[in-house]
């Protein structure tokens, strides 16, 4: 990050023109600087990150100007569904065992519905 920091600001010092000055830059040749180091930063930002991820193995779901939309970590979530499958489970085994017993020894009748 410091890296391309250092280069966003080498990159707008060397773009700095002394012509007349955009609006933009509102008269001041530092304003401009900045804003073009801004622009270099970002434009830098918006195609490194997802390369360098890339590399990793993680693809962006989605790109835009708005920068990178990348699929959130579901590992933790699926652990978790995982786990409380797993305790489902293990209540529906209990019922069944009961039903079962129930069934054995002529367990309660049901009540007529009123």
């Amino acid at each position: 990050m410091p890296l391309a920091a250092a280069a966003a600001i080498a990159g707008a010092v060397a773009l700095h023109d002394t012509s007349p000055l955009p609006a933009v830059a509102l008269g001041s040749g530092l304003v401009l600087d900045a804003l073009q180091a801004l622009a270099i930063f970002y434009a830098f930002l918006l195609f490194f990150v997802p390369l360098v991820r890339a590399a990793r193995g993680e693809l962006p779901i989605e790109l835009s100007f708005r920068g990178a939309r990348w699929e959130a970590d579901q590992s933790g979530t699926v652990k978790r569904l995982e786990d409380r499958l797993s305790l489902l489970s293990d209540d529906v085994e209990t019922l069944a065992e009961s039903i079962r017993q129930m069934r054995a020894t002529g367990g309660p009748s049901p009540s007529p519905a009123p």
